[in-house]
């Protein structure tokens, strides 16, 4: 009998120790997410491969932020940016650099939007590359355009940091 409870209490361990590994894997990053990035952006990232990827999504109407960078090897990234209408070469609008880097404007402080839990900006400084806005607000008049984002008490946008230098890609997804 003793042997027996024992088999047992192996065979559920192994059990347990396969279900910790099937979920680990699964909340890493996903094809998914890498498809998801390239149809918000409109570009496709083939040969990209994601480095880091966190989502927060989930809470209350699945609020929060989902964030990824991916390195990008070959120029091909660059070339299809290059020649989308809706990416920018930098430096970043007014309206932009506000919610990204943070600034204080005369009596008003805006507080980057992309940080983490302590504070840290999520995007690195770049000097040299390209930035990608989509609005996703329900009444924004012009999707690719940051005029009004931020006179609103929520933000529902997309925005994307690619770096030409040292070819890296970061994306990120706001939805407050």
């Amino acid at each position: 009998m003793e042997m027996v409870i024992r088999k047992n209490i192996v065979k559920l361990g192994k059990y347990i120790l396969l279900f910790a590994l099937v979920i680990s894997s699964l909340a890493g990053c996903t094809p998914s997410d890498k498809a998801t990035v390239e149809k918000s952006l409109e570009i496709s990232l083939k040969n990209a491969e994601m480095i880091e990827s966190k989502d927060s999504h989930g809470g209350f109407h699945g609020d929060g932020r989902f964030f990824c960078s991916l390195e990008c090897p070959s120029d091909s990234v660059l070339n299809q940016i290059e020649s989308n209408e809706h990416w920018h070469e930098l430096p970043l609008s007014d309206n932009l650099n506000k919610l990204v880097i943070g600034e204080k404007d005369g009596m008003t402080t805006y507080y980057p939007v992309f940080a983490d839990e302590d504070g840290n900006i999520l995007f690195p400084q770049v000097e040299n590359g390209y930035y990608f806005f989509k609005d996703r607000y329900d009444e924004a008049e012009d999707e690719y355009d940051d005029a009004d984002v931020l006179n609103r008490g929520s933000y529902n946008f997309t925005f994307a940091l690619y770096d030409s230098d040292n070819h890296k890609l970061y994306y990120c997804e706001i939805d407050t």
